[in-house]
């Protein structure tokens, strides 16, 4: 299968559903084989956490919402934007956060699949 990433930088903002938190994810395009990478941008040093099984977390402080993390460090309501990138088969990006949950948009992953459209996919 072909991997994808995307054609150039994309930025969302918005506030997490659960936290309510003000929150910027940037996407930006990914070498191949690379996977799905998280990067908390507000710790320092920088987190980085893989979109991998392995890195679900169970049992947050946040419901309701899927969560991935390394070790004490978790970004929260990945779901949306992960959906998105699937269905788009986007399989190698870095989303740069400066907060533990994802922006929420509109409560579905139809912001995320109109940004990641409009920023080209490649």
């Amino acid at each position: 299968m072909k991997q994808k990433t995307l054609a150039k930088n994309v930025t969302l903002k918005g506030v997490g559903l659960h936290t309510g938190v003000k929150v910027q994810a940037t996407f930006k395009p990914a070498e191949t084989g690379s996977g799905i990478r998280f990067i908390r941008t507000d710790l320092n040093p920088r987190v980085e956490i893989k979109a991998a099984a392995d890195c679900v977390k169970d049992g947050t402080a946040v419901s309701r919402c899927t969560s991935v993390a390394s070790q004490e460090i978790t970004i929260h309501t990945v779901e949306h934007a992960m959906s998105a990138l699937a269905g788009l088969g986007i399989s190698n990006a870095i989303i740069e956060i400066n907060a533990n949950e994802l922006p929420g948009l509109d409560g579905s992953s139809l912001d995320y699949v109109k940004a990641f459209r409009k920023a080209g996919i490649v």
